[in-house]
């Protein structure tokens, strides 16, 4: 990992790998957050079950969409913010206690002693460290604080949440930057950057949960104050939805992933109703979302699976939120997923006027965490 410092420029350019293109943003802050003044992009391969898929093609992916950002930009990015996908991140959480002989007020140097408690990296070459999060601090058994510093108590407990990437990224992604020219990068975790901005601070003083539905991949996230406490990745996303009206409608995959945008959950068809592609082919409505809601129940159900899987006790009225060009591209897919797990869905878009396309959140989201750091 190659170290720098961004506070040289108003400008930050950050680099997201989703699973099935590259983004590359460059952008500033603004009142109302921040403003992309450039963008490139290129779709790949992607990933699958924490693996590079055509791993051959990936440089040129990487180049393409770099040299497309700069072109936007007017001159040469030297410098990125790299989100690391769900898929090959993971989350670790470590609990600490400082129990003090009398009260006292709490400074930053009782808070290091939390994190130096709770920092059980052992040096795997397998993982490196890419971010350490408070998720609270509890005072003498009663209190829940973001900020401990200031406070008095006879006893501090500090929850910490820790990040780690897979080396099976960073050591691929840092050699292809090197070979693009690049001076220096930093990893970053995609899910919480995109956890801080998606969802309220207000929110994250509970439990919240953040669904990331891609093309090929999802992420469930669990967030609590400003850190992840539980993150799972499985292979499913949208285009899964692509490939089974491939299949089923006997159709080319273009023709489905066209298909898939006319498709209307919102709507009840009978044997008669047909929806009708650009070229004028027409397919049974009803044999088609039949298909898509199949394939949403199945990306619910391990979305559930997930959720058992959390060694936190996630309560009903946790709240739910979904993100991604999964579900989004479906009109009704949301609503949908909603109805089959009896449970309050809301989509999540950040509150920011370019930052509107919920495919982008990731890359949105580092963009922000980003520019925070200037």
């Amino acid at each position: 990992m190659n170290f720098f410092n961004f506070r040289k420029n108003a400008e930050v350019a950050v680099i997201d790998f989703g699973s099935s293109k590259i983004v590359v943003f460059v952008g500033k802050k603004t009142p109302d957050g921040f403003l992309i003044v450039a963008r490139g992009e290129s779709k790949y391969a992607g990933f699958y079950d924490g693996e590079w898929l055509e791993p051959e093609r990936l440089s040129d992916a990487v180049s393409y969409a770099l040299r497309q950002a700069e072109q936007s930009y007017g001159r040469q990015i030297r410098e990125v913010f790299v989100g690391v996908p769900g898929e090959f991140t993971s989350v670790t959480v470590g609990e600490a206690t400082n129990l003090y002989r009398f009260k006292k007020r709490i400074t930053k140097d009782d808070v290091n002693e939390i994190y130096k408690k709770t920092d059980i990296f052992d040096g795997d070459k397998k993982f490196l460290p890419i971010g350490r999060s408070d998720i609270y601090f509890t005072l003498d058994d009663k209190e829940d604080v973001a900020d401990p510093i200031g406070r008095t108590a006879n006893k501090m407990d500090g929850l910490i949440s820790y990040c780690f990437a897979s080396r099976v990224f960073t050591d691929v992604v840092g050699a292809i930057l090197k070979k693009c020219a690049l001076s220096g990068w930093e990893f970053v975790s995609s899910c919480l950057a995109q956890s801080l901005l998606l969802i309220e601070q207000s929110v994250r003083d509970g439990y919240a949960l953040l669904l990331d539905v891609g093309y090929i991949t999802s992420n469930v996230m669990l967030v609590c104050g400003e850190g992840l406490v539980y993150l799972k990745s499985f292979s499913m996303g949208c285009g899964n939805i692509s490939a089974d009206l491939q299949q089923v409608m006997e159709i080319s995959f273009a023709q489905a992933e066209e298909l898939k945008s006319k498709v209307n959950l919102k709507l009840e068809f009978d044997s008669s109703d047909n929806y009708v592609l650009s070229e004028g082919l027409s397919l049974k409505a009803e044999k088609a979302n039949e298909v898509v809601r199949a394939r949403i129940e199945e990306i619910a159900d391990y979305f559930a699976k997930a959720l058992e899987l959390c060694p936190y006790e996630i309560k009903r009225n946790t709240p739910i939120y979904v993100t991604g060009g999964g579900l989004s591209s479906v009109i009704g897919g949301t609503e949908y997923f909603s109805q089959y797990l009896d449970v309050n869905v809301k989509n999540a878009l950040p509150d920011i006027p370019q930052a509107t396309k919920a495919f982008y959140t990731s890359a949105y989201g580092l963009l922000d965490i980003a520019l925070k750091q200037k």
